[in-house]
């Protein structure tokens, strides 16, 4: 498993990526010789998280599920539009 200073990874981001997206390495980030982080490729993330996000594991840019039926607008507009009808 190759070793990366975290100033190293923040100046050669592109080719770190790379490395793990393409080369299926495992690089863990260091600071002052000390183990931060680790950057895997998705594939590993998928074993670790296990079966109970296989959709989020094969496409990462999938939207986010919709809302569940039920849940209240708290936002700041919906607050306004119930104030301005109750006139």
């Amino acid at each position: 498993m190759a070793r990366v200073r975290t100033d190293e990874a923040r100046n050669t981001f592109g080719t770190v990526l790379n490395r793990v997206a393409f080369g299926k390495e495992r690089i863990v980030l260091e600071r002052r010789g000390k183990a931060l982080a680790a950057i895997v490729p998705l594939e590993d993330l998928a074993r670790l998280e296990g079966p109970a996000t296989p959709a989020a594991a094969a496409d990462p840019a999938a939207p986010p599920p919709p809302p569940k039926p039920g849940k209240k607008d708290k936002s700041r507009k919906a607050g306004k539009a119930k104030k301005a009808g109750k006139r």
